[in-house]
């Protein structure tokens, strides 16, 4: 049974840091927007704009597939598991297209680890392309642990592989952070019983982030690590 860091149990007070990654670390829409277009152009549909794009994302590769073919006027599950394979192939091949760190990301999250706080990263993205794109876009930030949706672990907001994070970095959610840029992100963070962070620079609309009363939100990069380091 995975263990719960609580104050009851005289947990460390080590802090740690969770973020997610599309549209919180990184812009990641231009190579979604990609893999869609790709994969609705071989089924012969057209494609979306980004912006619709950015409606399907956050809930892992598998539901973007249904919405997109749902808005497609297509419902058939055997067909929509075959474009869901087609398109995680295509996503191998687009996951690092046009994507980099929003602006001042790589230095929040160096200060970040000067001062001691364990980095992680938890997407929903597959996590088949999840190292892939830290490597490329964050190639010098030292996350300690970097995860993306795994058919053995629930996604996001379950708390559950969140506080396999935590447990593994030795830090209690209390003293830890979630940060991220969808309700999912704050549902995640509260249900793990940690403090939370909404970025208003992310793919979900600020109504959204603001109904989920986050503990704090940011605005920019400097943000986070002023709210983590306070």
């Amino acid at each position: 049974m995975m263990k719960y860091y609580g104050k009851e149990q005289n947990s460390p007070t080590k802090k740690a840091a969770i973020f997610d990654l599309d549209g919180t670390l990184l812009q990641t829409l231009p190579s979604l927007t990609e893999a869609v277009r790709r994969t609705l152009l071989h089924y012969g549909l057209p494609p979306f704009s980004e912006e619709r794009v950015r409606s399907f994302i956050g809930k892992g590769g598998r539901v973007l597939v249904e919405l997109m073919m749902e808005a497609s006027g297509i419902d058939d599950p055997e067909i929509i598991d075959d474009v869901y394979i087609y398109y995680l192939q295509e996503l191998d091949e687009t996951c690092t297209y046009k994507v980099e760190p929003f602006p001042g990301i790589p230095e929040m999250l160096q200060s970040l680890h000067d001062a001691g706080i364990s980095l992680a990263v938890l997407s929903n993205k597959g996590d088949r392309v999840v190292p892939h794109v830290i490597s490329v876009a964050l190639p010098d930030v030292p996350f300690a642990v970097t995860l993306g949706g795994r058919d053995n672990l629930p996604l996001k907001p379950d708390p559950t592989t969140a506080l396999k994070i935590l447990e593994k970095l030795g830090a209690s959610p209390e003293h830890s952070f979630f940060v991220g840029d969808s309700s999912i992100d704050i549902r995640t963070g509260r249900f793990a019983g940690m403090q939370t962070i909404a970025v208003s620079w992310g793919y979900a609309h600020n109504s959204e982030i603001e109904s989920e009363n986050p503990d704090y939100i940011a605005h920019n990069a400097k943000d986070i690590a002023d709210i983590i380091l306070r």
